[in-house]
Formats: C-alpha cells, structure tokens, sequence
C-alpha cells in the first residue's frame, strides 16, 4: 500500500455500537482483512471484538464553494482541481483476530463488506498492498 489509509472505529457489542470512536490507520490488507494501526496501545481493541469501521477516503473538490474547508488548487498540466477532501467511506464490519501491541497494530476479519467499498479493496489488494510503516507517532 503506497500510503496507509486513516480510518475511525467503534467498537460493537451485540446490536450496540459504541458512543467512543477511535482513529487508526490500515496499512495491509488482503483478501478477507486488514491490519490496523492506532497510535497508542491503549487503543488496541480486545480480541474477538467486533467492529465498525469507516475508512477516510479524499474525495476530488469539484469546485472551491463555500463548502469547502480548502480553497481549490489546479493541476497546470491538466487545469483540473487537485483538492481532496475526506469523506468517511460506508460502515464495513470486521472482527479482531489478534493484536501486536509492541506495533500497535491489530488484525482483523471483514465480516461485512458494502459494495461501494468492495471494489476499492479489491483494487488496492490486487495492487500488491502491503505497507509497513514505522510507528505513528501520534499522527492519526
């Protein structure tokens, strides 16, 4: 993976999601799951817990409205804007399969995929994804 893709999670217990979100990051991915880093052990999730998770994907700005928290910029070869602003992706559902704290990094299971997502990951994995990335430093 050339840049690992920043994400928020929640934890789910039963039909319950959680009020508390925490934000990591994946960094690889294959077929049926991900690897995740947080920036601080303590937000490791625990094992066999089930997830929600919305990754944050940048969305072309078609234009600088006042929407817009970035003012637009434009590609001088191309004249066309090159802003990307973040937009949460639709809930994916995984579970925790184990965790790495000295790194930490967790590892987990897709256990729902939405169809807009589907492809995205599919991509990114027939790309050769695979990230290792030095500890976050509290950059998520």
């Amino acid at each position: 993976m050339a840049r690992p893709i920043p994400l928020q999670f929640t934890l789910v217990e039963g039909k319950q999601v959680s009020q508390s979100g925490f934000k990591g990051r994946l960094v690889q991915l294959s077929e049926q799951g991900a690897e995740i880093q947080v920036a601080e052990a303590k937000a490791l999730p625990p094992e066999l817990t089930n997830l929600k998770l919305n990754l944050l994907l940048a969305v072309r700005s078609a234009n600088g409205s006042a929407n817009s928290p970035v003012k637009p910029s434009v590609n001088r070869s191309t004249h066309q804007p090159t802003n990307q602003l973040p937009q949460l992706s639709d809930d994916l559902y995984a579970k925790v399969l184990d965790r790495q704290p000295a790194q930490n990094r967790f590892r987990v299971q897709f256990t729902t995929v939405p169809p807009s997502l589907q492809d995205k990951l599919d991509a990114l994995y027939r790309a050769g994804v695979s990230a290792v990335e030095p500890a976050m430093k509290g950059q998520v």
